[in-house]
């Protein structure tokens, strides 16, 4: 029973202290991924790299679906498309999790705006209003990695990073 006790002492302060260092070691939201979970990894590779089990959110599908982390960042979803992460994102708000640019959920479009001054795409967002947008930056002009800011109200509601399919609204399509 004080082993069982024991292990899960260790168990939620590895989690605790996993998340709680996140931004500090390098565990930010990039254009490539996420820390060092890079686009293009296989599940067994983005598993090994997250140190923790990557579990399906919904039934699996051959060609699109999502995973969570197990234990550490919970936080976060990838998208996985032909067994290979495609996308990062950040559906809840977080304390740790930023972006590369310091940049969170809850945080307001001008700041977005500050940061990146030119270099973002700004498009409508689908289902808001007239104060609803899409911020993207791309990395290159061929819009094959980026950072994707989902805007409403003002405020930074959904952060995703990866290839292309950051600009994919529902899910896998």
């Amino acid at each position: 029973m004080k082993s069982i006790y024991i292990a899960s002492l260790f168990l939620a302060a590895s989690v605790f202290f996993s998340s709680a260092y996140a931004s500090e070691n390098g565990w930010r939201i990039h254009p490539h991924g996420f820390g060092p979970v890079k686009v293009g990894m296989t599940l067994k590779e983005a598993s090994l790299a997250l140190g923790d089990d990557l579990m399906a959110t919904e039934e699996e599908n051959i060609d699109c679906f999502h995973v969570k982390p197990q234990h550490k960042f919970k936080e976060m979803e990838f998208m996985v498309i032909g067994d290979r992460i495609s996308r990062v994102s950040l559906f809840q708000p977080s304390t740790t999790i930023k972006t590369d640019r310091n940049i969170g959920i809850g945080d307001n479009e001008s700041r977005i705006k500050s940061i990146y001054n030119k270099s973002l795409v700004i498009e409508p967002h689908q289902y808001g209003d007239e104060n609803d947008h899409y911020l993207t930056y791309w990395v290159t002009s061929k819009r094959n990695f980026g950072v994707r800011y989902e805007v409403v109200a003002g405020r930074v509601e959904v952060i995703h990073g990866g290839n292309e399919t950051i600009q994919y609204v529902e899910g896998c399509s």
